[in-house]
Parts: structure tokens; C-alpha cells; sequence
């Protein structure tokens, strides 16, 4: 039986065109599934805080009605589903607190009859594939303020969707760049060989 000896190496021991070699190596799987789930996460967190209460699917795996292509085409972008939490967007905006004051004044339990509902409707995620369903009690005064607030809540949902946008593209640069791979290599010390070729230490 013949033994064959391989010398590896450490990230920071090889040279620069062999650290290349192996940057482009780990490049090629850098983003996996749990980086998908992590985003889809980090969505969900930026939407709840901005007033959507996200829809989640039914059956056993159960998931967020959050969907994502972010492949610098046309037609990529963030679209979701969900209720708006009007207490929370009236929290964080002056125009929809001041309208929702209206509301009350009109009919202190008008309130309760308000939704607006967040649809995503064809084959893209992007910020023109959602549509505003909304609802309110039968007066005259209250449909002129839902008109007005279904109008704000259309501009918010465009706004959260290339906020997440950003997001999403900023994170895949992240951990696509030579300064995150690195830290990768380094922290699941993997071994190389001279030139760079991943090596598997048995």
C-alpha cells in the first residue's frame, strides 16, 4: 500500500493567488438555505416593526407570506401579505394618527371595523405586485378617511418593500465579499492545500 503525504495549510499561510483560489472556492456555497430563512426573517422583523401583522401559511410547515428574488433582474424585489396594525402605523405617523382620531371622533367604535389587508397577487415579488383591501362601517365620513388611509398604506407597503429590498441586496453583498468569506475560512478553520484547493484532513 502506498501512503501519500499532502501538506495543508492554513488560510493565512498561503500566499495571495493561492488565498484567491480559495476565497472563490468558498464563494460558490456562501449562501445557503439558512442564509434564505435568516433574510426572510429579518423581513418579517422590519415589517411587524413598521405596522404589518405578516400572514403565515397553514398545514405542518408553516412559513411567512414573505416571498423574495433578489437577482439583480427585472421583476426582483420583496412582496408579503398581512393585516395592517393600524395602532402601530398611527404610532410611527402623524397623517394616519391624526385620521384615526377622526375615525373616533365620528364613531368611537368605528375602529374596530377598520382593516386593510395587504394581497400579493401574480408570478413577481416586487413592490407593484400587492394590492390594499380595506373595509370600514357604512358612513359617508368614514369611507372619505379610509379612502385617505388606504392611499397612505399603498405608498408605506412600496416603501417597505424596496427598504427590504436594500436589505436583501446589501446582506448577499455582505456575505458574498472577500471580508465575510474570510472570516468564514478562518472561524471553521479549513485547510488548504498550496495552491488553494480545499483540503479535507481525515
Amino acid at each position: 500500500m502506498e501512503r501519500i503525504t499532502i501538506e495543508t495549510y492554513k488560510f493565512e499561510e498561503l500566499d495571495e493567488k493561492a488565498q484567491k483560489k480559495a476565497i472563490e472556492w468558498y464563494r460558490e456555497h456562501a449562501w445557503d438555505s439558512h442564509n434564505d430563512n435568516q433574510l426572510t426573517d429579518d423581513f418579517c422583523e422590519y415589517l411587524e416593526e413598521n405596522g404589518l401583522v405578516v400572514d403565515y401559511t397553514g398545514g405542518k410547515n408553516t412559513h411567512p407570506k414573505v416571498w423574495w428574488s433578489l437577482g439583480n433582474c427585472q421583476g426582483d424585489g420583496v412582496a408579503f401579505e398581512g393585516k395592517i396594525d393600524l395602532d402601530k402605523l398611527a404610532a410611527k405617523h402623524e397623517d394616519v394618527a391624526a385620521l384615526m382620531k377622526k375615525v373616533k371622533e365620528i364613531d368611537e367604535e368605528a375602529t374596530s371595523d377598520f382593516w386593510f389587508r395587504i394581497s400579493h397577487s401574480g408570478h413577481y415579488y416586487h413592490e407593484n405586485s400587492m394590492s390594499v383591501d380595506s373595509e370600514c362601517s357604512d358612513n359617508e365620513a368614514l369611507h372619505e378617511i379610509q379612502a385617505e388611509l388606504q392611499t397612505i398604506i399603498e405608498g408605506l407597503i412600496k416603501e417597505w418593500s424596496r427598504h427590504c429590498e436594500k436589505m436583501g441586496y446589501d446582506e448577499i453583498d455582505y456575505v458574498n465579499s472577500d471580508e465575510s468569506i474570510i472570516e468564514m475560512i478562518e472561524a471553521n478553520e479549513y485547510n488548504f492545500t498550496k495552491e488553494g484547493k480545499r483540503s479535507i484532513t481525515l
